[in-house]
């Protein structure tokens, strides 16, 4: 026998579907996912427009879920805000090293604080990750002051040159672990920080006493 479907039903059963159709761009556990064709049509975060570079403005975890691959004088991604993670899953982010973008940039407010970002790698860019822009110089070496518990985990940087010391740099209580970063790449920590396990071509000697566990070419 038939059963006859009420026509309410349908509507209230259509409707909650319709409800449910933008959060499939976020994974079970509530991370926001973001692959090419998101970074395209935009929307990752309110304020973030069309193309690149994805603008994250609100604190939470977002994941890859494919390679992003980043046109000529673009970033990647810019932050705006604190407390953000971005695992990269696995994923590339791929650049151009014919310019001085970054692959992930911190705009907010100084300091730049609760930023993590692993598990993947970032493939030709000049400048990987600039999570804060204002320096002070010991020597010829300028550290950040406005960048501070960050943490680095299991990243690949293979990035082109710029500049006489292009420098992956972390603020103070930072952690950077399992990091392997090629291409006449330095690692500036400010103390109290901690480095662990990772690859670098080059250490700045002043800032050794952060460093435990890790491998560099040249000092």
């Amino acid at each position: 026998m038939k059963i006859a479907m009420p026509f309410p039903y349908l509507i209230r059963a259509a409707t909650g579907l319709l409800a449910v159709l933008p959060l499939m761009a976020m994974a079970v556990d509530g991370v926001v996912l973001i692959d090419q064709n998101k970074a395209l049509a935009g929307g990752a975060t309110p304020g973030d427009t069309a193309g690149y570079p994805i603008t994250i403005t609100q604190p939470g975890s977002y994941r890859l879920a494919g390679n992003l691959t980043v046109p000529s004088g673009m970033d990647g991604i810019v932050i705006t805000v604190p407390n953000v993670t971005i695992d990269l899953n696995g994923f590339a982010m791929i650049g151009d090293t014919s310019s001085g973008e970054a692959a992930i940039r911190f705009t907010g407010p100084a300091p730049a604080r609760g930023l993590a970002i692993r598990n993947g790698s970032i493939n030709g860019w000049r400048t990987p990750l600039l999570l804060g822009e204002k320096f002070f110089f010991i020597g010829t070496v300028s550290t950040p002051y406005d960048a501070a518990e960050v943490m680095l985990k299991d990243l690949y940087l293979n990035m082109g040159v710029f500049g006489v010391t292009q420098t992956l740099y972390v603020g103070a209580n930072s952690t950077v672990n399992n990091v392997v970063a090629g291409a006449y790449r330095l690692i500036v920590a400010t103390c109290p920080s901690t480095v662990v396990n990772s690859v670098f071509n080059k250490v700045t000697p002043y800032q050794t006493r952060c460093l435990v566990a890790n491998t560099a070419t040249a000092s």
